[in-house]
This record gives C-alpha cells, sequence and structure tokens, in this order.
C-alpha cells in the first residue's frame, strides 16, 4: 500500500480509504470489512453522521478488538453545518460516543445543501 502526507498535516493516510456510507449492514459485517482493510494495509476509516449505523458500527469494531491498533488507524466524520456552538459540540461529542473514540483525527462540515444548518 502507498502512503502519502494528508495536506499539512503530516498524516501519512493510505491512498485508499475505507468510506462507510453503504457497507455497513451490520456490526459483524462492519469489523470483518476493517479487518481486511487493515490487512490490505489501509489505515483510514471515513464515515459521518449521516451514514445510518456507519458511525455505531466502527464503534463496536473499536470497542471488540480495533482499540489496540488506534494509533495506527485514522478516523474522519462528518457532520452537517450548525447554527452555532453548542450544536455543533453537542454533535461532535455524540460522534465520539458512536464512535467509541477519545478523539477523531479529522473532521469534516458535511451536506448536500449548503446552507443546511440543522443539527
Amino acid at each position: 500500500m502507498k502512503y502519502r502526507r494528508f495536506g499539512k498535516t503530516g498524516m501519512q493516510l493510505s491512498v485508499f480509504s475505507l468510506g462507510t456510507m453503504r457497507y455497513l449492514e451490520s456490526e459483524e459485517n462492519a469489523i470483518a470489512t476493517i479487518d481486511r482493510a487493515l490487512e490490505l494495509g489501509i489505515n483510514h476509516i471515513e464515515t459521518a453522521k449521516g451514514y445510518g449505523k456507519s458511525e455505531e458500527f466502527i464503534g463496536a469494531a473499536f470497542r471488540k478488538k480495533l482499540h489496540r491498533y488506534r494509533s495506527q488507524i485514522y478516523v474522519t466524520t462528518k457532520i452537517p453545518p450548525t447554527p452555532d456552538r453548542q450544536s455543533m459540540a453537542d454533535l461532535i461529542q455524540r460522534s465520539l460516543d458512536r464512535l467509541n473514540l477519545d478523539y477523531i483525527d479529522n473532521f469534516d462540515i458535511h451536506a448536500s445543501i449548503l446552507g443546511s444548518i440543522s443539527p
């Protein structure tokens, strides 16, 4: 697997990321898919609040076995635009809770319609 620096961050991400928008149908499927991605050298998991139960399934994988690889895995998650700081903080905390993580490596604001600001 090839790795490249992500922007100016210094993070060395695999050139392929594991996007989780549509593949996660169950906790077991998530764990098996993430395990295989890691075997192939993929070190970046990409999810979002709006991707169904994706964050919960990834959180289960971290709870069950991925926690020991946390320092080797980069996680990106996304939330929609928010009207204020507190709404954003609440959404971030909920993502952290669902992902079973203490921190998120890369955090994005994500919306299909710009200007949508409902939390």
